[in-house]
């Protein structure tokens, strides 16, 4: 007889006990990979000289990147003695996940400095170093959540969520920079807006951000359909583990499209804004900088549409990072019965 003929009533025991609070990794998971897409998209975007908006930048992808570290630190039952967990290095993707942790935090912090000091080597290889150990560290990341009692993390969907993450709260942030930017140099705290704000690179970024936000949406819908199809696949020649599961995915279906609502909501607004933004540069490059949408109250109105849209984007994938925790349905198994 199969396990999963048998009654889960009488094979395992659902883990009732106090949940702990998963804050902690969920801001872990969704600041961590923000940080990647800032880094990822101001390398893309070719910020690769300092000025303001590259400052912003880097600053933003560094508080980013040490919210999420201090986070994941003060999840521990024992913070003091995470150092000691580098000494399975070898054998734990949580080990090695500390290290990379650690590496695009020491390599946010070297562009900040290049983009500070004002240094273009350092900013241009802190930042390119930056964006590389990123993208590493989202593949570790999936790979310390490769778990066998939670067959819901083992799929190529944990790493696809973490790309929407990066693609779709990262472009959030970098639209909130560029606008920021703008309006700092429009109140005079900085040289002429015109030598950060060509119309068409503004526009060309402007677009960039958008297929981000696009792409990370896709990424969002699709992981989830291919962890239901593969949970299915699996469930007939699985234990009751499966089932359970999929059983509890039904449950969170509303929240889930209460999620994707939001995303929608954030891509569409953003795209409708970035139009405005691109069409009022191209058509009007003498006023950039001057006038309207550039000028220094308008700027300051951008920058609010900016920071809401990018809210909305932090709300969306904080839902999304927790519905990741929510899936599994932790069991205890009965070992005489697995015998």
């Amino acid at each position: 007889m199969r396990p999963s003929s048998l009654d889960a009533e009488t094979m395992s025991i659902p883990l009732n006990e106090k949940k702990h609070s998963e804050a902690p990794l969920i801001a872990f998971t969704l600041c961590m990979p923000a940080a990647v897409g800032i880094a990822a998209l101001a390398a893309l975007l070719g910020f690769r000289t300092p000025g303001v908006a590259a400052c912003l930048l880097a600053a933003a992808s560094l508080s980013l990147a040490t919210v999420g570290m201090l986070a994941s630190v003060f999840h521990l039952a024992k913070p003091l003695r995470a150092p000691f967990s580098l000494r399975h290095l070898s054998s734990s993707w949580l080990s090695r996940e500390i290290v990379a942790v650690a590496a695009f935090w020491l390599f946010d912090a070297a562009w900040l400095l290049g983009c500070l000091l004002p240094d273009d080597a350092v900013l241009v290889a802190g930042e390119g170093l930056a964006a590389t150990s990123g993208v590493a560290l989202l593949f570790v990341i999936t790979r310390a959540y490769h778990v066998s009692t939670r067959p819901a993390w083992t799929g190529v969907e944990g790493l696809l969520e973490l790309v929407a993450a990066a693609c779709g709260a990262g472009s959030g942030v970098v639209l909130l920079c560029l606008f920021c930017s703008l309006a700092l140099e429009g109140l005079g705290a900085a040289p002429s807006a015109t030598s950060i704000v060509e119309p068409a690179l503004f526009a060309a970024r402007l677009a960039t951000l958008c297929a981000a936000q696009i792409a990370a949406f896709a990424l969002d819908v699709a992981s989830h359909r291919l962890r239901r199809v593969r949970l299915a696949a699996m469930a007939e020649a699985s234990d009751e583990r499966i089932p359970l599961t999929l059983a509890n995915y039904d449950k969170l279906q509303p929240m889930l499209r209460k999620a994707w609502t939001v995303e929608g909501m954030a891509v569409v607004m953003t795209c409708i804004f970035c139009a405005v933004a691109a069409i009022h540069a191209i058509a009007s490059p003498e006023t950039v900088g001057t006038d309207s949408l550039f000028a220094p109250n308008g700027s300051l109105v951008a920058m609010g549409i900016c920071l809401a849209l990018a809210s909305l984007q932090f709300a969306a994938h904080g839902l999304q990072r927790w519905l990741f925790y929510e899936i599994p349905v932790p069991v205890r198994f009965v070992a005489a019965l697995r015998k």
